[in-house]
């Protein structure tokens, strides 16, 4: 019985904390629709609201209110019209020219490995330990299978440079698909309003 009146004086301790949180913000919020509400009234012109009534009364709250009749409106979603076809073809072959910047390529990862021996009295062991290395490591999948290679500082830096090169190949490539996608769906919808 005294810890399940423990656990109501527990709920009674953080519930007046959650109760006063709970009430600034709706003070805050019914405040908020006070203003709003003294708005719409005093733009209303009878019980219902005009148009102009409703306009003002969303942008007093901070609301942009669009007009998809207005000329600015009409202009601005000119502007943000889809790419052409003509659009697409440029971008794709921008993107075949980075392509052709792009030097030699390798898959795999390099990483520094550091080694223990068993020598008992090397600074490998001492305190704080000093381990070998850095011994760097190609890895990768071949014909299905792992493989490692040791590699020294100057292989590290071009197996890297190699590796990053593949990274952005494969990069490029997404982008030139998603590219094509688009183009090509919209000579498809020519095809069809053709028809």
């Amino acid at each position: 019985m005294n810890s399940g009146s423990n656990e109501s004086e527990g709920t009674e301790e953080t519930g007046p904390a959650l109760q006063s949180a709970a009430s600034v913000s709706s003070k805050s919020a019914s405040g908020h629709a006070v203003n709003v509400a003294k708005s719409a009234r005093r733009n209303a012109t009878s019980a219902s609201f005009s148009a102009e009534a409703m306009t003002d009364s969303l942008t007093t709250i901070g609301w942009h209110v669009v007009d998809p009749f207005s000329r600015e409106n009409a202009a601005v979603a000119r502007a943000t019209k889809t790419p052409t076809l003509a659009e697409h073809e440029r971008r794709y072959r921008e993107l075949l020219a980075e392509i052709t910047e792009i030097g030699f390529i390798r898959s795999g990862s390099v990483a520094p490995r550091f080694n223990y021996c068993g020598k008992s009295n090397c600074r490998c062991h001492a305190d704080p330990p000093q381990p070998h290395g850095p011994y760097w490591q190609w890895t990768a999948k071949v014909d299905g299978k792992t493989v490692n290679r040791r590699l020294s500082a100057r292989e590290a830096e071009l197996y890297q440079q190699w590796i990053g090169n593949d990274r952005k190949l494969r990069g490029l490539i997404d982008e030139l698909r998603a590219v094509a996608e688009q183009a090509t769906n919209l000579m498809l919808d020519q095809v069809v309003k053709v028809r």
